[in-house]
């Protein structure tokens, strides 16, 4: 089966629903205005959701999709022609997975939403992980503490189960951008910091003097504690790949377009 994509649009343009018919992708394309997306969602979800409309709008379907149990752990890529650090600081906070700059360039397009499509495989392999009471649940995309859910963000869940799953290990700034962050080159050391202390609230007894999450001096931060499952196997056969070196795939015929 091969990868189903969501294509939301603002407008009638066919370049990246034809980008990706070209690589064999299965697309469903809607209007930015439609609830018809939700509905198809709920009959079978896809494995990305692509919006390219205006920033705002993006942000807040992206924010929208959250909400819904079922895609939780379904990514989101924004595709934006005017979007600043903090935009995509806030993009990220609220689901984001990762940004495509205009003007599109096909190759990159591509390769980030492969990217983003075998991380979120490996996610949905994952079972879940806890250490002292502080529980992450991979497949419903929820933090809880002592059995009681706490309200995190995309991100913090993907931090916390992270630095969890290498408990023990020290981690800098920058290795936790490349390791959670899609794109941290939009993403500033400082965000880290910011996101550390907020999950540190969520987790933490006494936030000031964590348990858990702690900060090594001149070296980063680290996880304490022995996680009582095991990291998940790393993705292998089961995840796709575009065709490579001419090889052709079966077409999947024309891009449904849904009112």
């Amino acid at each position: 089966m091969f990868p189903l994509i969501f294509l939301i649009e603002d407008g009638a343009s066919n370049q990246l629903g034809n980008l990706l018919h070209a690589q064999h992708y299965a697309v469903r394309a809607f209007p930015i205005s439609s609830n018809a997306v939700f509905e198809a969602a709920e009959h079978r979800r896809p494995h990305l959701f692509l919006i390219d409309a205006p920033l705002e709008t993006s942000l807040e379907l992206c924010a929208v999709i959250r909400q819904y149990k079922r895609l939780a752990q379904t990514p989101v890529l924004v595709v934006s022609d005017k979007s600043t650090e903090d935009d995509r600081v806030r993009g990220f906070s609220l689901g984001v997975d990762d940004f495509v700059d205009k003007p599109l360039r096909p190759r990159e397009v591509l390769a980030r939403i492969n990217a983003v499509i075998r991380r979120s495989a490996y996610r949905q392999t994952a079972v879940k992980v806890e250490v002292g009471g502080i529980a992450i649940d991979s497949e419903q995309f929820k933090l809880s503490v002592q059995g009681a859910p706490v309200d995190a963000t995309a991100t913090q869940v993907r931090l916390v189960e992270f630095l969890m799953r290498n408990a023990g290990k020290v981690f800098n700034r920058d290795e936790i951008l490349d390791a959670v962050w899609s794109d941290s080159r939009f993403v500033t050391p400082r965000t880290v910091d910011v996101h550390i202390r907020r999950i540190r609230q969520l987790i933490e007894a006494n936030p000031s003097k964590p348990a858990y999450l702690k900060t090594i001096r001149g070296a980063g931060y680290c996880f304490v504690g022995e996680p009582s499952s095991q990291p998940p196997p790393a993705v292998g056969n089961g995840a796709w790949f575009p065709a490579h070196n001419g090889r052709a795939l079966h077409p999947l015929g024309p891009v449904t377009r849904a009112s």
